[in-house]
């Protein structure tokens, strides 16, 4: 009786399916290079756009791409040539994550791109955890590995044998149980049980008689029990995961990705496929790897890699899609056509990392090639290359090289693109350095001074008007740009105003030479950041920038920006996610507002708001959709008020 009404709805839905639809929406693929900037104003990354058409083939040349972020700048409007459109995207003097949309009309794809105080230092040497036994399993939607019988774990240089071990991987916990031995070079203790915080590494054994806490390093006893640690040794039940692989061993790259070798999938609970190499990306979001296989009214959606290699620290996949779902947000967004790319990822964030991929394998017309590398040459030191070959017919490098030096940060990039259109290779050169802060008033401020220098060669570009039907692109030229800034920065520490509630900001005063908006002004940048209950949390950002030099002729990004960003597990059914952002003295505006309602345990509904406006240009979509959990699968109807239609589909997410 509690579900007679969601099926009749249901059923409802199906009957408005009526005749074919029409094509869904295109897909937008999204990357970043560098993918994490340093939160001081002048440091910068590329924000490359690959646009696919309805059809399945890449957006026309000259296709309009509009580009948002919540934290820093971006270039607002960029054109395609052979599907791609790039972006530059300044950071912020705030540390924050910057929300990144990419639009065409109404579609949009999203990504976040992290604004750190510093690079990030990693150790290298103890990313990797290795678990065997003769039952190893891990719960994909859960985040735990489970493993039984002859249970050995390696880490850090310490080895544990236990008859049973939990990871609890979205806190970095360990717990073993049974005839527990760690051992650390020469050292060894045994125990009954075992509890572990991977991060800071300090652990608490249990024996006949004794307890004792002690740090893994070296098995070094502790002179009292570390603050703010609650060691508890309940496991978490596990049965109730929609997707589990069981093998005989995982390895886990801390916060990053489990690796699975010869292992079979349960998909609730049911004996699904056995892949020789499975890898599964803790990272994903706003531009992570998905995975979906599926049916529907729009035909059969596939986004699957198949790997053929694996390490810890690399991995060779064959992503395969065919009306790939991933490319965009909403549920009609769709990739046409099959989709084979060849990619090879090695490294570690933080660290040494790469990514190399052959794209377009199934269309050798559009084969293209992509290579992208981080370089670790210090801890304060960070080269970063980017190199493309868009069907195999454009060409665009990229080299970007930050150091911090004992007198602050200097950041150089140099950029090369040639369109198959054009005649020549366009070069870009950018300059900037800032003072290292020096703090004052007691450290409730700091002052720092700053320089920059961009140089952009004239170059070709291609915008499509739609005047008489044709397919290409009006060639346009733009004229070489340059323009030199100086000023000094002042940065207040954080203000606590109430609990829960941080005041960040910073302001600066500069001077620019040689661009359209040439002279002298403020500029400043606000976050007000509140958390909320459930872990949610609240940004609302304000940022002025009297002198723009990013955006020399597309006037529409607006000086005076505002910013929103909102998580909110409201209660244990109701989620909501909101983000966007404002010009408040210029039409330009965007922002994606997510709800999700959970009706009992298998039942959902969801809502998708999308808009977007730059100039006189505006278009905005509602989405409603209910979905019923099917152990594991997932059966949804979907409607958009911008296609007209419904939408059915039968899948299993995460697979």
């Amino acid at each position: 009786m509690k579900t007679r009404a969601p099926l009749l709805l249901l059923a409802t839905l199906l009957c408005l399916l009526g005749a074919s639809p029409a094509l869904a929406a295109g897909a937008i693929r999204v990357q970043v290079s560098p993918n994490v900037l340093l939160a001081d104003s002048i440091s910068t990354a590329t924000v490359t756009a690959n646009v696919i058409g309805t059809n399945g083939r890449p957006a026309r040349d000259g296709t309009e791409v509009r580009f948002y972020t919540t934290a820093g700048t971006i270039t607002p409007v960029a054109f395609t040539s052979s599907g791609v459109a790039r972006a530059t995207l300044t950071s912020s003097g705030i540390p924050q994550a910057a929300n990144v949309s990419v639009s065409v009309g109404i579609d949009q794809s999203l990504v976040s791109v992290p604004m750190v105080s510093k690079l990030v230092e990693a150790n290298v040497g103890g990313r990797v955890l290795k678990i065997t036994g003769k039952y190893v399993a891990f719960s994909e939607d859960r985040h735990f590995i489970q493993a039984d019988q002859d249970v050995q774990v390696n880490f850090r240089g310490v080895e544990v044998q236990a008859n049973s071990v939990q990871v609890d991987l979205n806190l970095d916990r360990l717990i073993a149980l049974g005839k527990v031995q760690i051992a650390s070079g020469d050292k060894t203790l045994v125990g009954e049980r075992l509890w572990m915080d991977l991060k800071s590494f300090e652990a608490y054994m249990v024996a006949v008689g004794t307890k004792q806490w002690f740090s893994a390093y070296g098995l070094t006893e502790l002179p009292e029990r570390p603050k703010n640690i609650n060691a508890t040794f309940d496991l978490v039940d596990l049965t109730d995961s929609k997707l589990i692989w069981v093998s005989k061993q995982a390895n886990y790259v801390i916060g990053e990705r489990v690796q699975i070798q010869g292992g079979r999938a349960y998909v609730g609970g049911i004996k699904s496929v056995r892949m020789p190499f499975h890898e599964a990306n803790l990272r994903s979001g706003f531009g992570g790897d998905q995975q979906y296989v599926g049916f529907g009214s729009d035909g059969i959606n596939v986004d699957l890699p198949l790997y053929l290699a694996m390490s810890p620290n690399a991995s060779t996949a064959l992503h395969l899609g065919y009306g790939s779902k991933n490319g965009g947000i909403g549920s009609f967004t769709r990739e046409r056509g099959l989709r084979v790319d060849l990619v090879q990822k090695y490294g570690f964030a933080g660290a040494n990392e790469g990514e190399a991929s052959l794209t377009n394998l199934a269309s050798p017309d559009r084969i293209g090639l992509a290579w992208n590398h981080v370089q670790k040459l210090n801890d304060k030191t960070r080269l970063v290359t980017n190199l493309q070959f868009p069907e195999h017919r454009d060409f665009y490098g990229h080299l970007n090289l930050t150091s911090g030096l004992p007198v602050g940060t200097v950041q150089m990039a140099f950029a090369a693109s040639k369109p198959h259109f054009a005649d020549s290779i366009a070069k870009t050169i950018s300059l900037a350095f800032e003072t290292k802060p020096k703090p004052l008033a007691g450290n409730k401020v700091s002052i720092s001074g700053e320089t920059t220098f961009f140089r952009r060669d004239a170059q070709q570009v291609r915008a499509f008007t739609g005047v008489g039907g044709s397919n290409r692109g009006l060639k346009l030229a733009l004229a070489d740009s340059q323009y030199q800034t100086a000023g000094i920065k002042v940065r207040p520490a954080s203000v606590n105003l109430a609990r829960g509630l941080t005041l960040d900001s910073s302001a600066s005063l500069r001077g620019v030479a040689g661009s359209t908006n040439s002279g002298f002004g403020p500029a400043f940048d606000a976050q007000l950041r509140k958390q909320l209950p459930r872990s949610g949390n609240l940004s609302l950002g304000l940022n002025y920038n009297h002198l723009t030099t990013i955006n020399d002729f597309f006037p529409n990004q607006g000086k005076l920006n505002s910013t929103l960003n909102l998580v909110y597990p409201v209660t244990k059914r109701l989620q909501l996610v909101a983000m966007g952002s404002m010009a408040l003295d210029a039409p330009s505006r965007h922002s994606v507002l997510q709800a999700s309602y959970k009706m009992g345990e298998s039942w959902r509904f969801d809502f998708l708001h999308t808009m977007v406006q730059f100039g006189k240009i505006g278009e905005q979509d509602y989405q409603f959709g209910i979905a019923r959990d099917l152990g594991g699968r997932e059966l949804a109807v979907y409607w958009s008020a911008r296609e007209h239609r419904f939408i059915i589909e039968f899948g299993a997410a995460r697979f």
